[in-house]
């Protein structure tokens, strides 16, 4: 899907773009990495032939072509069921909207939406929305909580003031988002055929945010783009057993002729980077890129040529290849082995392509050496999904560059610093939500923060605050005041976060210092 190829399949491109420009789409740009997402979760393409995950920011540069999700499983007669996405040339396996409740299809044409959100936003109405004068943002008004084009069901996660169940942002409630800015869309693959993959819908619907911070003072999280895949089987019949996630990616790291790919099996990454040390785009010792999990392990990491001729290592034709690719099996049932091209070098089958020294079942390093059109696909599973049960992926798209030739142990570095912060702050909020009956002010913060809490406060409850790194830099004792005020003028300027271990309170809330 480069250039070098557009005019071979020039009509295929042009019916590729009557598909993928009738979505909205828009662009996360809060930090240094400007990319786009469509409303059927189509990430990172401009809708023409070039690459659009642009680092930095107005450089005109760009590292990754296009991502997607690729996900499939066997039902209880062992029927393989999956949706996929390249390029949508000759069709497509997702459609905008959810699902109802009952497993029905919705119009995409009336779903076609991209809800897009600032935090400065949500923080202006959380402390203005019962302030007179104060006008309700449209994005906010907007947000699906509860309802959207006449349809009542929660479409979209909020923070329920009144706990009355509905969505009232004139009432005080307001999106319940991840980042400084979120995108959030929502698609399904039943609406219709999948044109493809070829494959039996799934009968699911994804809740995607896409999401980013410009707050934290940490110049990796300045070049991280994540994205949190929330999976629904709306199946009313189908359990999915032997069921994968996968992230497909075309990493193009400026002038795609020259990039390798490999594998951190320890991470659970799959990278690209530049075979040389100098790119015609980024010129001298260009940056590395990387697709991390961040709350499964990395089950497969595999590969494939997209201008090759070998029958086994190809586009993917069929729904088998897809559901192949994504557990490490070559198009021929052949599995994935160890070294050289991956293909029956009798070295041993393993799950990781070019896996360097990470994988503990081989003593050989095994790198990518032949720069050729690669497209990688790291997988996360086997799950079983039963109806109405959810999957979560949560990812990073990490950019690193430095003075090494290719980036690649810049994006080792970044790749830790990108986990702890999602383990210590996102991951951490996500599982104890619990936001309302502990929260701190002013923030930014100059000399003093107030931390304001419920009657769920232990006596003797411990206060402690963390750097984005997970230091603890500050710690005390609770008072029972409802109120309670903190120094922090001996903090540092950046971003932190707070957290007690009271009773029924232990999720972080952050602050930044100034």
């Amino acid at each position: 899907m480069k250039t070098t190829i557009t005019l071979i399949f020039g009509a295929i491109f042009f019916q590729c773009f009557i598909v993928k420009a009738q979505w909205e789409v828009q662009n996360i740009d809060a930090n240094n990495i400007s990319a786009p997402i469509e409303a059927d979760g189509f990430l990172f393409n401009n809708l023409n032939t070039n690459a659009h995950f642009e680092v930095p920011k107005f450089s005109g540069k760009n590292c990754i072509y296009a991502s997607n999700l690729w996900m499939g499983g066997l039902d209880q007669n062992g029927i393989l069921h999956l949706a996929a996405q390249t390029y949508k040339q000759s069709g497509t396996d997702y459609w905008p909207a959810p699902l109802t409740s009952n497993g029905a299809t919705l119009p995409p044409s009336t779903w076609n939406k991209i809800w897009h959100i600032d935090r400065s936003a949500i923080d202006n109405h959380i402390a203005n929305y019962n302030t007179q004068g104060y006008q309700l943002p449209q994005d906010i008004a907007d947000w699906p909580g509860s309802s959207f084009n006449g349809v009542s069901q929660i479409f979209a996660p909020f923070v329920d003031i009144n706990n009355n169940g509905i969505y009232d942002p004139a009432y005080g409630d307001y999106p319940n988002v991840l980042g400084d800015e979120a995108i959030y869309v929502m698609y399904n693959d039943k609406y219709a055929a999948h044109g493809e993959s070829g494959a039996i819908p799934i009968e699911a619907e994804v809740y995607s945010t896409v999401y980013a911070y410009n707050s934290t003072g940490s110049n990796i999280i300045d070049h991280t783009v994540f994205v949190r895949h929330r999976i629904r089987n709306r199946s009313q019949l189908n359990t999915y057993s032997n069921f994968y996630v996968g992230i497909w990616n075309d990493f193009e790291i400026g002038d795609y002729v020259d990039d390798l790919i490999g594998t951190d099996i320890n991470r659970n990454m799959v990278y690209g980077y530049n075979a040389t040390d100098s790119d015609a785009i980024y010129g001298l010792n260009p940056p590395a890129i990387g697709m991390k999990i961040l709350n499964k392990p990395l089950h497969n990491a595999m590969f494939y040529n997209n201008a090759g001729a070998s029958f086994y290592g190809n586009n993917p034709s069929s729904a088998n290849h897809y559901y192949n690719y994504l557990r490490s099996v070559w198009k021929d049932d052949t599995p994935l082995n160890f070294g050289l091209d991956g293909y029956q070098t009798g070295l041993g089958n393993t799950n990781f392509c070019f896996s360097g020294d990470t994988d503990p079942n081989f003593t050989q390093n095994w790198v990518a050496t032949t720069p050729i059109d690669y497209r990688i696909v790291g997988s996360a599973g086997p799950f079983t999904i039963a109806p109405n049960g959810y999957i979560t992926i949560d990812v990073a798209y990490i950019y690193a560059r430095g003075s090494s030739i290719n980036g690649l142990p810049e994006l080792g570095i970044a790749a830790d610093v990108v986990q702890n912060f999602y383990q210590t702050t996102v991951n951490a909020l996500t599982e104890n939500d619990n936001s309302e009956s502990f929260k701190i002010y002013p923030s930014p913060a100059d000399d003093f923060i107030y931390v304001t809490h419920n009657n769920n406060l232990k006596s003797f409850a411990v206060i402690q605050i963390t750097d984005i790194t997970g230091k603890l830099v500050l710690e005390e004792k609770s008072a029972l005041n409802t109120i309670q005020k903190i120094d922090v003028s001996n903090l540092k300027a950046g971003i932190y976060f707070i957290r007690t271990d009271a009773l029924n309170v232990n999720m972080p809330q952050k602050f930044i210092k100034n």
